[in-house]
């Protein structure tokens, strides 16, 4: 695991310079959440408390890409702003999409604008999508299929929205609570983290699960020997609102599995190991997750950005 830019130190509130660009570990970040990598191999980053979008260049160079600094908003535009930005993806035009997940503006009690933003190869921000609804954000994790359609989670829900605007509600069963995180594979394959389970639903099959049982714990091993904690019953764990999944063009996830601090593999089988151990004991637990190919997972953890080559 190698850093690529940012510090795995946490910076008090009261810390003023959380946005430096510049090179790799000069930059600094603020709780980063979600990350994609582009085409070229730039990797962008969702700052999250920093409510910007930030690039870091092939050569490790840190600039903000989209987002005022500290300026929480939904403004559109080119001079646009965020709120906690959370998730990000892109399609195949080189359009970002973003969870602005905690966002907007509250209204009233429990009622929240939250929304799906799209920013463009040149930085315009627009707005795609705005929900209104009590006691509902949407997730931290966002997937764009190469049909330009882009998946969330929605409170206990999984929705796709279509390049024409129209919404579909994948069929899985619907939860009282949030999804931790959500990834799709190139066959429309849809990975679910929960309760510390992982499950998949198979275009026009049940929902299944693939590893997990939903007991806290930390093993290794096939199917239901396995255990993950990233979620605990009846603790508010904001960690857990950013846990992550991504999935390779052989249909292997990977996941971060926050409170263990690791990051583990799984199987097409369902078989689990674990790829990586944060560097340090106190480190922060992984957040987001970005494959560049099959072969090197970026991770945010604290406030920086983590690289690891896989065998």
């Amino acid at each position: 695991m190698t850093l690529v830019a940012g510090s795995l130190e946490e910076l008090p509130d009261t810390a003023v310079r959380s946005d430096a660009d510049g090179p790799g570990p000069l930059a600094r970040f603020r709780s980063p959440g979600g990350l994609a990598v582009d085409a070229a191999g730039n990797v962008y980053v969702a700052d999250t408390m920093n409510h910007t979008i930030r690039k870091i260049w092939t050569d490790n160079m840190v600039t903000r890409f989209a987002g005022a600094v500290r300026v929480p908003g939904n403004v559109d535009g080119f001079v646009a702003t965020f709120s906690f930005p959370a998730g990000i993806g892109f399609d195949g035009a080189g359009n970002l999409y973003v969870t602005d997940g905690w966002s907007a503006q509250a209204l009233s009690g429990n009622v929240w604008w939250t929304c799906v933003r799209k920013v463009s190869p040149a930085a315009e921000v627009g707005t795609v999508l705005v929900i209104k609804a009590p006691d509902v954000i949407l997730g931290p994790s966002i997937v764009v299929d190469a049909a330009g359609g882009f998946w969330f989670t929605y409170g206990g829900a999984v929705r796709r929205i279509d390049q024409a605007g129209a919404s579909t509600n994948v069929t899985v069963p619907e939860r009282s609570r949030a999804i931790a995180s959500l990834a799709v594979d190139k066959s429309g394959t849809v990975y679910i983290g929960d309760q510390n389970t992982i499950s998949k639903v198979v275009p026009g099959q049940p929902e299944v699960v693939l590893a997990g049982t939903g007991t806290v714990g930390y093993a290794d091993g096939a199917g239901s020997q396995a255990r993950f904690d990233f979620y605990q019953p009846g603790v508010l764990n904001m960690s857990a609102l950013m846990t992550s999944m991504v999935v390779d063009s052989a249909g292997t996830l990977y996941v971060a599995d926050t409170n263990n601090r690791v990051i583990r593999r799984i199987t097409p089988a369902g078989v689990v190991s674990t790829v990586s151990t944060l560097p340090f004991a106190f480190a922060s637990p992984p957040r987001g997750l970005a494959l560049a190919g099959d072969k090197t997972l970026f991770v945010t953890s604290a406030n920086a950005v983590l690289r690891i080559d896989l065998a």
